[in-house]
């Protein structure tokens, strides 16, 4: 009988210890966020497009870096580029951009049609359509960044910077930025920035962009890169869902397993 009681609480011991390993796994898994979505704008289409008036040479390089800071913790590299209609050769994604993102590991839909579902991609390229000027819905485009995705937004389309602002508006002021109701004249820019979107790049030609505002509503959102007082390249980390319980759940969770261990260590030193 004697034997039977401490095996009993021998295995009440082994129980309660199992219990306080499982919770304190969970604790520490708990406290990671899930992956955030980001955003990133670009004050000018051409910078990826076919023809930036003064191109560096590093501006595939450019689209590699970003493309990775936006897929960052995603395995497959889904992209969708929205570009002009087929024959806008000014506009549309520079060969060697998707050449580049292709040989980088990034499986890329390339799309004129501006109603593509967004369901299924890791990050969207987008700027305005031309020379319709039009724009994927705003309230899609924040339900799919809030729901996870990534997105590239470039300005500086034409024919109007009012037009393009406006167009924009709702989804960029939704994350603290707006575009500018000007375009900024910029042929060129001295990259200095240490965000990893520039890692590598000293410099990326444009072509008459639209700069940034940062509209202090959103501490996430910064200007990662000036040129002079123009806002030229703006980031938005975009807070991720977390799983971690209150404080008290803790609290009352780890007393109660410690309750437990008192009890059974006070019954194996009570037994005969």
């Amino acid at each position: 009988m004697i034997r039977c009681r401490k095996t009993e609480l021998r295995s009440k011991g082994a129980q309660v210890t199992v219990i306080l390993v499982v919770l304190l796994t969970l604790i520490g898994s708990s406290a990671v966020n899930a992956d955030a979505s980001s955003i990133v704008v670009g004050h000018d289409i051409n910078t990826l497009a076919t023809s930036p008036t003064i191109p560096s040479g590093q501006e595939p390089a450019f689209a590699v870096n970003v493309a990775t800071f936006l897929t960052s913790g995603s395995a497959s590299k889904n992209l969708l580029l929205f570009e002009s209609n087929p024959g806008d050769a000014i506009r549309n994604f520079a060969p060697s951009v998707l050449t580049a993102l292709t040989n980088a590991g990034f499986a890329l839909t390339v799309t004129s049609n501006y109603a593509t579902p967004f369901t299924g991609f890791d990050a969207i390229f987008v700027a305005q359509d031309f020379p319709v000027a039009g724009f994927l819905n705003n309230s899609a485009l924040i339900s799919y960044v809030n729901a996870g995705g990534s997105v590239y937004l470039a300005g500086g389309v034409g024919n109007s910077a009012a037009v393009e602002a406006a167009g924009w508006s709702t989804f960029l002021n939704n994350y603290g930025l707006a575009f500018a109701t000007s375009y900024n004249g910029l042929n060129t820019v001295a990259i200095t920035s240490l965000h990893p979107i520039f890692a590598g790049i000293t410099n990326l030609g444009s072509g008459n962009g639209q700069s940034i505002i940062n509209l202090g509503t959103n501490p996430n959102a910064q200007i990662v890169q000036f040129a002079g007082t123009q806002g030229v390249y703006a980031v938005v980390n975009v807070a991720g869902t977390t799983t971690v319980p209150e404080p008290p759940t803790y609290l009352l969770s780890l007393t109660g397993v410690l309750g437990l261990l008192g009890y059974a260590w006070r019954e194996r030193k009570l037994s005969p």
